[in-house]
């Protein structure tokens, strides 16, 4: 079971459930069993351009950024797995750039900040390939209507 904190102010067109979806797609995907707490924060370019500043020393907005926490015991015996902080208006600017849906977008990046959460990375491409192969089947069961 994992617990989902969204925080900030959602996105046009994406509601928390979906938002929540995103969250436990990526993590079921992943095969993660444990009991965990993922904080999902949604916030604007100048937030994450200081984010990204303070971090990883570049200068420039992104779409999402992820911060995974030492394994950190949180209340009734979960784990705080980290935070993953998107930013709407960046996807919102790529989106009109590159094309795309927004929604599509917006679940897709908080799928990948999760899964940086867990662990995943595409610096080599044998890691890449495995990244997004996940990230695309939790992005169709993210999008799944129940």
């Amino acid at each position: 079971m994992i617990k989902i904190n969204v925080i900030g102010r959602l996105p046009g067109g994406v509601t928390k459930t979906l938002a929540s979806r995103s969250v436990a797609s990526a993590v079921l995907a992943a095969g993660v069993k444990e009991k965990a707490e993922i904080n999902l924060i949604f916030v604007d370019q100048k937030k994450i351009r200081e984010l990204n500043r303070f971090w990883r020393k570049k200068d420039k907005a992104t779409d999402v950024l992820s911060f995974q926490e030492p394994k950190i015991p949180c209340p009734k015996d979960k784990v705080l797995l980290g935070e993953v902080f998107v930013s709407p208006a960046f996807i919102k600017e790529t989106v009109k750039k590159e094309g795309g849906k927004f929604v599509e977008e917006v679940v897709r990046a908080i799928i990948h900040g999760v899964l940086h959460i867990l662990g995943y990375n595409h610096s080599k491409t044998s890691e890449r390939k495995l990244m997004f192969s996940i990230q695309e089947s939790a992005f169709k069961m993210s999008l799944i209507k129940i």
